[in-house]
């Protein structure tokens, strides 16, 4: 659930109300001045991106003069670093307004803003035929399909997933915009169109181009001073003379690249989740999963008990691995649904984005009546009330602009213009959970569950493991698992750690939750060191063991050499080490058992012929898949034109795909940067 005191708090920085402000500071208030100081610095309330809040600069300046004065008492340091803050957040401001200056006078900003719309969702329609082309021709070139990110598209190595994301966020800020300039929001803040769209022409689509540029210059402008926010860091200038390949006529460039301690694990997490899904996605086509879909115009009871799609199983299935639970007899509802609706609303989106084809004189994005989108869904098994609020939830909106959560805009009064290029290669999974977070909807996931599978994966013969509760003087301590292998004692933690998603301001709240974490895992220790005789009963076998600390998160989240002194594995990792003592290259076709690449190892887990403690310490401290995915990612420099004569330079990790010669060569900085101990 929301921080309710975190809401409070935002609602008294909204109004700049300083007293209230520094009122939520200790010892009267329930926050130290640092908290209340990184909120301060991190809050979208702050800002003004649209120029529309009356003298605003002076205003904002004078609250946070205040605040800082407010607070010097209690924590001169903490207070000091709001100095920075007002010039900062003018910077911000200011920039914003010069790309929308400049998005005004682009050449596409000439077209009615209805057609800017029409051309720029028409757009999207193109890019999406030409890279499904592209990737489709490339995949079909190999004797096996392997699963991978990039292809070889018209002379270039792409990422189409990439590629598209891209364009949909231009686009999606593109009609945020306009609907802003032109008052298209209505009192829910959803975006509601005047009229219908046209087929616009090919002009129409060339001109607009220049308007999604600023569009996605807005976004790269939004990256850069969310970074620069989350951090406390006065932005700084590229000192001269600029690199080689500056486009003419930039005189400044202001230097804001990703904090890597921060968003470089979770870029990993994100990437080592995802390839899993596609991973998951193919191993369900070998093992024969896919059957005939049934027709959208026929009853479908919700799953389990049926299914309108091969990706409606698989998402069912992504959704158990990212709860850890048996979400399908989860009859909670999320926001007014439960997670069956959900899942079965986005796979009706998905078929229809593929399945309806529009007319050659009508715009290539659906435009659909409401009563005939309620049909859909309620034929696929979710009420009209449900189907209602569904379609309501999928609505874009001014506080909820990603189009692949919220494929519809409004049309009028009982039309939908559907953005179809954003749901035909969705994968389900992440979709919903993404929805879920929009609508602040928090699934309760039951860690028992969680708990009790990885208790089942790490007995062995020659491994004890064991968990209890004890309450001691007036404490409970609640032990997960506790392992006890050779000479050493491995103490886990089980959690259900968040990832970002891409999403910065959530790679930042990950991180103070990790370090949360750690502290409830020294919590623990505390406990024994105090009470050792509460192993006595359950594992006096770890008596006199090395105590080995460890989060073990169930998504794909680890840090290497962990927090704060407790290691951070995953449970996916410790699955794959104690199963199979090999990391190789592998293909596969739809309907076929997996084809291991011959000559394909990569790596070895294991020392010998079976795994020790050793081998798995060496793999707590920093798993081989995390080395991997690292030394396959790159930091791109992106320099984004802010105006005619300033640009910010930032970076956003890509990854490439692990060949085998790539794959060793991981696997020997692996064996350098983590040696074996003998």
């Amino acid at each position: 659930m929301e921080d309710t005191k975190g809401s409070e708090l935002e609602k008294a920085i909204s109004r700049l109300d300083a007293t209230a402000v520094a009122g939520f500071v200790q010892p009267s208030g329930s926050r130290t001045a640092k908290e209340v100081v990184d909120t301060l610095w991190k809050s979208e309330s702050l800002l003004d991106k649209h120029g529309t809040k009356k003298d605003w600069p002076a205003r904002r300046k004078s609250f946070i003069a205040n605040v800082a004065m407010a607070l010097t008492s209690l924590d001169a340091d903490a207070a000091a670093t709001l100095q920075a803050l007002p010039d900062l957040l003018n910077t911000v401001d200011i920039n914003f307004a010069k790309i929308l200056d400049q998005t005004g006078k682009s050449a596409g900003a000439a077209l009615p803003p209805i057609t800017q719309v029409a051309a720029a969702t028409a757009f999207a329609c193109q890019m999406l035929e030409m890279l499904e082309k592209g990737a489709q021709q490339d995949m079909d070139k190999g004797p096996e399909l392997r699963v991978k990110s990039n292809f070889s598209i018209e002379g270039r190595i792409v990422n189409p997933d990439t590629e598209l994301f891209g364009v949909l966020k231009a686009m999606g800020a593109t009609v945020l915009l306009l609907a802003y300039q032109n008052s298209w929001l209505n009192k829910a803040g959803e975006v509601v169109l005047p009229s219908a769209l046209h087929r616009p022409s090919i002009d129409e689509i060339e001109a607009v181009q220049s308007v999604l540029s600023f569009a996605a210059a807005w976004g790269g402008w939004e990256r850069a001073q969310v970074r620069a926010r989350f951090d406390h860091r006065p932005f700084e200038y590229v000192p001269p003379p600029l690199p080689k390949n500056t486009p003419a006529g930039i005189t400044s460039i202001l230097d804001v690249e990703p904090n890597h301690d921060v968003e470089l694990v979770h870029y990993i997490a994100n990437d080592r989740l995802l390839a899993r899904t596609h991973q998951q996605y193919f191993e369900m086509l070998a093992s024969g999963y896919r059957g005939a879909d049934p027709s959208l115009d026929e009853h479908t009871p919700l799953a389990p008990a049926a299914f309108v799609s091969f990706e409606e199983k698989h998402g069912l299935y992504t959704l158990f691995e990212y709860y850890s639970y048996d979400v399908q007899n989860d009859t909670k509802k999320y926001a007014g649904l439960t997670l069956m609706e959900w899942l079965r609303g986005y796979a009706i989106l998905r078929r229809l984005a593929a399945e309806i084809v529009t007319a050659a004189t009508d715009h290539p994005c659906p435009q659909l009546a409401e009563a005939e989108i309620v049909e859909y869904l309620t034929r696929g098994g979710l009420s009209e009330t449900a189907a209602r609020r569904f379609l309501s939830h999928c609505c874009l909106t001014s506080r909820r602009s990603d189009i692949y959560d919220h494929p519809f805009i409004r049309v009028g009064e009982d039309r939908y213009l559907f953005v179809a290029p954003s749901q035909r290669n969705g994968i389900l999974g992440p979709i919903i959970v993404s929805a879920l977070n929009g609508v602040g909807a928090t699934v309760q996931r039951k860690g028992t569950e969680f708990e009790k599978r990885l208790r089942k994966e790490i007995q062995g013969p020659d491994r004890k493991v064991a968990h209890f509760t004890k309450k001691r003087d007036k404490e409970e301590y609640d032990y997960d698992a506790l392992m006890v292998w050779g000479n050493f004692c491995f103490l886990f933690e089980c959690k259900n750690h968040t990832l970002s998603g891409g999403v910065i301001q959530l790679a930042y709240h990950a991180r103070q939750e990790s370090v949360s974490h750690a502290r409830q895992v020294r919590r623990l220790v505390d406990g024994l060191l105090k009470h050792p005789d509460m192993l006595d009963d359950q594992l006096p076998e770890a008596r006199g063991k090395l105590l080995v600390l460890c989060v073990i998160n169930n998504l794909q989240y680890s840090v290497p050499d962990g927090v704060d002194g407790v290691l951070f594995a995953d449970s996916s990792m410790i699955r794959r080490f104690l199963h199979l003592p090999v990391i190789g290259q592998v293909g596969m076709r739809p309907g076929q058992e997996p084809i291991r690449t011959p000559d394909g190892e990569i790596i070895r887990l294991w020392a010998g012929d079976a795994p020790t403690p050793l081998d798995f310490l060496r793999h707590l401290r920093c798993p081989v898949q995390f080395i991997l995915t690292r030394n396959h990612t790159k930091c791109q420099r992106i320099l984004t034109g802010i105006s005619q004569h300033e640009a910010v330079a930032g970076g956003e990790y890509a990854t490439s795909d692990v060949e085998i010669a790539s794959g060793r060569a991981a696997a020997m900085a692996y064996d350098s940067l983590v040696p074996l101990w003998s």
